[in-house]
Order: C-alpha cells, then sequence, then structure tokens
C-alpha cells in the first residue's frame, strides 16, 4: 500500500481507505486485565537490569585494579 519510488510513504488516502476490524470491549478488557500483570512485570525486570549493569560496571573496576578483594 506505500507508493513512491525512491522512498515509500503512505499517504492520507491509503490510511483513509484502510477497513479495520475492532475487537469488542469485553475481549479487549480481557486481554489488557491478563498482559497488564505481564508488562508491570517486564518493566520491572527492565530496571532491575539497569541497576545490576549500573552496579556492575561500577564493581568490576575496582575488583580488577585490586581495590576490592573478595
Amino acid at each position: 500500500m506505500q507508493t513512491g519510488g525512491a522512498q515509500q510513504h503512505i499517504n492520507k488516502g491509503n490510511i483513509q481507505d484502510m477497513k479495520i476490524v475492532l475487537c469488542p470491549k469485553p475481549i479487549l478488557s480481557e486481554y489488557h486485565s491478563i498482559t497488564q500483570e505481564l508488562f508491570g512485570q517486564i518493566g520491572n525486570l527492565c530496571f532491575e537490569n539497569l541497576r545490576l549493569s549500573t552496579l556492575r560496571d561500577t564493581l568490576l573496576p575496582r575488583l580488577m585494579s585490586g581495590q576490592i578483594k573478595l
């Protein structure tokens, strides 16, 4: 549905002519209730990963230089 030669693009007419099927609200609500917790866990794990990466980047040079001994 893209048009153009060298650089493909979608124009307003392409979007206006599209037929879009929407789910009934009860199905969307059920999907939201199932996925809300999963996306929350994903967010928490991303923050934990960032925290652990920062901790690694702080501790590893000190371990390698001998400033910290195990």
